[in-house]
């Protein structure tokens, strides 16, 4: 995709996602596995939260690869194995879905995950004391840079809404 059509999509869903919290509702689940492009780049958000039960093993949790990267350093300090479940005692909020919309940005501007090549239990510790993605070598401008930073800090209450990303985004 081009990088024109790549931040059309970004302002896309921040609308959809600051629509949905003007609202009152959290989507919980966001990510690039939710979201569909339809022609002309137009996108859809949806919750394909389903599992397989054939890869439940006692005693452990799973999540799909690259997951764990949209789940805030918030509840990755309060995971739990309730098998076959991994589950967070934190409950998810608009400021969780700003952190996954930060991830998302980086994926689409990076064409992968954050922490690529990084072990679950490395990226749940690293995530969880702080660390972010170095976006270093991201290829976009700094703005679209600072916006990521914005949406992966630490403290819930620093992450900006989604009207403000809006702005920023126009």
């Amino acid at each position: 995709m081009s990088l024109h059509s790549r931040v059309n999509v970004v302002k896309q869903l921040a609308q959809a996602m600051g629509y949905l919290h003007a609202k009152g509702l959290v989507l919980c689940k966001l990510n690039s596995r939710n979201i569909t492009l339809e022609p002309k780049v137009k996108v859809s958000l949806m919750d394909f939260g389903m599992s397989e039960k054939k890869f439940d093993r006692p005693g452990y949790g799973c999540v799909p690869r690259g997951h764990l990267t949209y789940t805030a350093p918030e509840m990755l300090r309060s995971l739990r194995v309730e098998s076959p479940r991994l589950v967070s005692k934190t409950p998810y909020t608009t400021q969780t879905d700003v952190y996954a919309f930060g991830t998302l940005l980086f994926e689409l501007m990076a064409s992968r995950y954050p922490f690529r090549g990084f072990t679950a239990e490395a990226l749940v510790y690293i995530v969880a004391k702080g660390r972010r993605q170095s976006l270093k070598d991201l290829k976009c401008n700094a703005h679209l840079k600072s916006i990521i930073e914005q949406c992966w800090s630490y403290s819930p209450d620093d992450r900006p809404a989604f009207s403000n990303i809006n702005k920023e985004l126009q």
